[in-house]
């Protein structure tokens, strides 16, 4: 994580695209398959995913934190005949 001088906190998503911290779509990973359209997403394969480093996560406070943006772009990736952007 990098911080720019007007205080303004930086990640790099999956992608490689800078985002503000503000800007994520921040979920518990027990929360994700409730989500709609992530109904798919179970935890088992959430923690499978953070625990081989498959999909950046973040803990605060105890919670296990998944970026729904770098879940979207590694199912984008994933995909059979999918175009690299």
């Amino acid at each position: 994580m990098r911080v720019h001088s007007q205080a303004t906190a930086v990640t790099l998503g999956l992608d490689g695209n800078e985002r503000s911290i503000a800007a994520m779509r921040l979920k518990p990973v027990t929360q994700v398959p409730n989500q709609p359209g992530y109904e798919w997403a179970t935890i088992r394969w959430l923690r499978r995913q953070i625990y081989e480093n498959r999909l950046p996560s973040y803990k605060v406070e105890g919670l296990r934190l998944v970026d729904l943006d770098d879940l979207d772009a590694k199912v984008a990736a994933g995909r059979e005949g999918a175009v690299a952007t």
